[in-house]
């Protein structure tokens, strides 16, 4: 409690965003990221894609990412298209206590 005094809750600082997570990110992430009022988006879907980030893992299939990567050019909402993120970005984020640059996790 005597960290909110100080300025230093990260309780939400996931609240602007929703993500989509791979499956062979564990399920931990998912829970935390919502922990943290992120918002998870349960459907993957090719064409509609209403998500901030992508997470997965950085042994991912070289398959599923080019699948993933194709979604995103495909992606026609008039937002800027989801980022592919490795979900160690989530935890670094709360190691830091606060939103760490993207550009070391994209993919």
């Amino acid at each position: 409690l005597w960290k909110m005094f100080l300025g230093i809750s990260i309780g939400g600082l996931f609240r602007p965003f929703k993500a989509y997570f791979h499956k062979s990110v564990p399920e931990t992430y998912r829970y935390t990221f919502q922990f943290y009022g992120g918002q998870v988006e349960e459907q993957f879907d090719e064409f509609l894609n209403n998500f901030s980030y992508y997470f997965v893992t950085e042994d991912i299939e070289e398959n599923d990412l080019k699948i993933i990567k194709t979604a995103r050019r495909n992606d026609v909402r008039e937002k800027k298209a989801f980022r592919i993120l490795n979900y160690d970005w989530i935890s670094n984020c709360l190691q830091e206590k606060r939103l760490v640059d993207e550009n070391d996790y994209i993919f």
